[in-house]
């Protein structure tokens, strides 16, 4: 599933990274992808660091 997100995240920086003209909106899209990316992955460095 970590795997799977991170390429997702990945694809979602590109695709914003290729806009002619990004705006808040499209700004805004990324900054949650990427929060969220790093929620998960901080939750999963916190399950695995139990075991």
């Amino acid at each position: 599933m970590t795997i799977m997100f991170s390429i997702m995240a990945w694809r979602c920086a590109e695709w914003f990274m290729h806009l002619e003209d990004p705006n808040a909106v499209q700004a805004g899209f990324v900054s949650v992808v990427m929060g969220a990316m790093t929620g998960a992955f901080a939750i999963w460095m916190g399950h695995e660091s139990k075991k």
